[in-house]
């Protein structure tokens, strides 16, 4: 996909809001070192370096959606204990409305406490062991009927709701077969749609318009095998039967993931993972990220590589990390990397370069029109190119070039312009300026080295004062004498007149 766009659909996540409803727990690790054993039993002491307290589970979806620029509403249920506590201001940290959790005093705060050991040089860490937290009944009546009137009180600002069960312990969670109904009703009386994952019971979520699941919770929730394309489909099918939903996702770990959806129309689409590091959490940054591509209706080969994107950098991370827009942004960029290359926002280009020269990259800069490209201009960049680590390339706009050259230039337009320039491998960034001159660009961007072909002194150079305010330098790249622009145009209108 082409990064630009990208960059233009996740810039309106911005605008959705989300009311995530569900099982909220808190996730602790205990970051160890173990470099004796203990003298009462033949185990590791673990000596407590750090001790981490994240949302986890529902909470881990929230965070998902707000990592990716949305508005979240918290829904569900914690106990009035110090666990509770933390998981709140651990949601109101990362910005999340936490107005609607309901706090009940008959329950605990579900807890997912796992040790975390060190080697000796603390360069290896192992997950060591879990041990939960959990309720021991379900919720009670009248607290389901308090979690109702939460998502009633926000629905009517909501653009998607997304149920997630992570019930392990036989329904005690909060996401049961009546909350179900009456959340779909609700969300279908407001025309807000609706989105699902089960750990244990995706068969139960009749009337949502999505469902997400892997290929083991599919197989379960149907009982009909999922080891061949075939198979998946048609066990995809059944679930979307069973539940009355209008698209079934199913992520198929390396294999990528599966869409299927109400007129049985599917597409298989391909992982971009490369690195491996935990699993943990990537099914919560895929569907977060299907999520918003959703509200923004986009087409489904759109929304699942983009999920698929989202996954990826997930797994990349140790733990239940979330993924930001930069990281799915650059991304894209690997992917596709010439598009990647043209830069539309001079503030974005800005900040680009501010990350590169903290790490210690020289930046050299150069302008032109670029019409009529010839081997000179390559000859040009690639020259300029050696003088330091990233290359970026000004060209003057359409409208620029005519008020410089001429009502009948340019001959080229800006995009095949800049098309033919973020075709070669010595240029990392292009933009284009509207201004008749680069100045205001070489303000912003103070670049290390402004590099001109050799037709120019330094003294013709324009924003010399500039550059040598900041302390830039300027550096005439010699011209290759073969080609230059007006010995091309001169050669190409005696041409016209034979």
């Amino acid at each position: 996909m082409d990064s630009n766009k990208i960059k233009e659909i996740v810039q309106k996540f911005s605008h959705k809001k989300i009311a995530v409803i569900g099982d909220y727990y808190l996730d602790e690790y205990f970051h160890c070192n173990a470099k004796s054993f203990s003298p009462e039993a033949p185990v590791p002491r673990a000596i407590v370096n750090k001790i981490e307290h994240v949302p986890g589970c529902a909470g881990n979806v929230a965070m998902a959606f707000k990592h990716l620029g949305a508005h979240v509403f918290a829904i569900g249920v914690v106990g009035p204990d110090e666990k509770g506590h933390i998981l709140r201001n651990a949601l109101i940290n990362s910005s999340i409305n936490t107005t609607n959790l309901v706090v009940d005093s008959e329950r605990l705060t579900g807890t997912f406490s796992r040790i975390i050991l060190g080697s000796a040089t603390d360069t290896l860490n192992q997950h060591f062991i879990r041990f939960d937290q959990e309720n021991k009944a379900g919720i009670s009546q009248n607290t389901q009927q308090k979690i109702m009137d939460q998502l009633q009180s926000c629905i009517q600002k909501v653009d998607l709701i997304f149920i997630a069960d992570y019930d392990e312990a036989n329904k005690q969670g909060i996401v049961t077969n009546n909350m179900i109904e009456k959340i779909t009703n609700l969300a279908k009386q407001h025309a807000v749609p609706t989105m699902g994952l089960s750990r244990e019971n995706i068969h139960t979520f009749s009337n949502a318009d999505t469902l997400l699941c892997n290929k083991k919770e599919l197989k379960s929730a149907t009982n009909m095998p999922t080891n061949s394309e075939d198979e998946l489909i048609q066990a995809a099918k059944q679930l979307l039967l069973k539940t009355n939903s209008s698209e079934i996702v199913t992520t198929l770990g390396k294999e990528g993931m599966m869409v299927l959806d109400k007129s049985h129309n599917y597409e298989f689409l391909p992982s971009v993972a490369k690195t491996v590091v935990d699993v943990c959490g990537a099914g919560d940054a895929l569907s977060a990220m299907y999520g918003l591509c959703s509200t923004l209706q986009l087409q489904t080969v759109t929304k699942g590589t983009l999920a698929s994107y989202a996954a990826a950098i997930a797994i990349s991370k140790m733990g239940t990390a979330s993924v930001t827009h930069d990281e799915i942004i650059d991304l894209a960029a690997e992917q596709n990397p010439e598009s990647s290359k043209i830069i539309l926002d001079l503030q974005e280009l800005t900040n680009k370069v501010l990350r590169y020269k903290q790490e210690g990259k020289k930046i050299v800069f150069t302008n032109g029109f670029f019409d009529v490209f010839h081997s000179g201009h390559v000859h040009l960049l690639q020259e300029a190119r050696k003088h330091g680590d990233i290359l970026i390339v000004a060209i003057n706009s359409d409208r620029s070039t005519k008020e410089n050259k001429g009502e009948h230039r340019p001959f080229l337009s800006q995009d095949e312009r800049l098309k033919i320039l973020s075709s070669l491998d010595c240029l990392d960034h292009a933009i284009v300026f509207d201004e008749l001159t680069p100045v205001k660009i070489i303000s912003s961007l103070q670049p290390d080295i402004v590099a001109k072909g050799g037709n120019f002194s330094v003294d013709q150079v324009i924003g010399k004062d500039i550059i040598e305010k900041y302390g830039g330098i300027i550096k005439i790249i010699p011209l290759n004498e073969t080609t230059n622009t007006k010995s091309l145009l001169e050669r190409i209108s005696s041409a016209k007149e034979l």
